[in-house]
């Protein structure tokens, strides 16, 4: 599938002022002059190829989307993501997670969006799966949530309405089973989310990575327990999984 590139979906959109005043243009064109000065001091780098340039270059940005094993597990309706977690795109979502660069929830959300409105679903509301309290502030955002933002859905909402519970190891290196139990019961509405708010609701579940999909089942249960109808979920990436035994 053919992808638009480029070097705008680079870098986050910053709100444009109205251009009908005297002021809105002199702000506009000082942000359009402060842009091109970092630019030239600080060059983006491409994540997935360390080319400089642009946080994805245009030939990364052209491998990300492609065919991906299907995810299919009780309680969800549809599963899409960008592409299978290797080459260029586990790249990028390494740094995105490890190497503090937010900025790449944007081009990777423009994405994410073009697969989204291909499966034709309707959805009224976006949930992000949390990261532990502690996780979150180490890194300083949580990647899904940020991703949940940069879509471009209308006539939805995100609603951070999951926390996580207890803190749990990675799930790298782990059986089918052990990711399963290591996030068993580990989530669960936040205090301030009453059931009711979720009864009805058709909900667009976001998170980075789908390997096993524990996580993922995990936090179907509080959601299909809150009465949510309809359950979809959307990653960036599907990692290859062969179960150990």
């Amino acid at each position: 599938m053919g992808v638009s590139n480029t070097g705008d979906m680079s870098r986050f959109n910053s709100s444009k002022l109205q251009q009908s005043s005297p002021i809105g243009a002199s702000f506009v064109l000082f942000q359009t002059l402060w842009d091109s000065l970092q630019s030239l001091v600080f060059p983006d780098i491409c994540a997935g190829c360390q080319r400089v340039g642009h946080l994805i270059c245009s030939n990364c940005l052209q491998q990300l989307i492609t065919p991906f094993t299907p995810f299919d597990a009780d309680g969800f309706d549809g599963f899409t993501c960008i592409g299978t977690h290797s080459g260029p795109l586990r790249k990028i979502i390494h740094a995105l997670k490890y190497e503090a660069t937010p900025r790449l929830a944007q081009p990777l959300g423009a994405l994410l969006t073009q697969q989204l409105h291909q499966q034709k679903w309707s959805f009224d509301t976006i949930i992000p799966v949390p990261l532990h309290q502690h996780r979150e502030e180490e890194r300083g955002y949580n990647q899904a949530k940020i991703i949940a933002h940069a879509l471009v859905v209308e006539n939805t909402i995100v609603m951070d309405a999951l926390a996580r519970t207890r803190e749990t190891p990675t799930q790298v290196g782990k059986t089918a089973a052990e990711r399963k139990t290591n996030v068993n019961d580990a989530f669960a509405l936040k205090p301030a989310f009453l059931p009711q708010q979720l009864e009805g609701k058709r909900v667009l579940l976001i998170d980075d990575v789908c390997t096993s999909g524990a996580t993922l089942v995990a936090c179907a249960a509080p959601l299909r327990a809150a009465g949510v109808v309809t359950l979809y979920a959307a990653t960036l990436s599907r990692a290859h999984f062969t179960p150990l035994i």
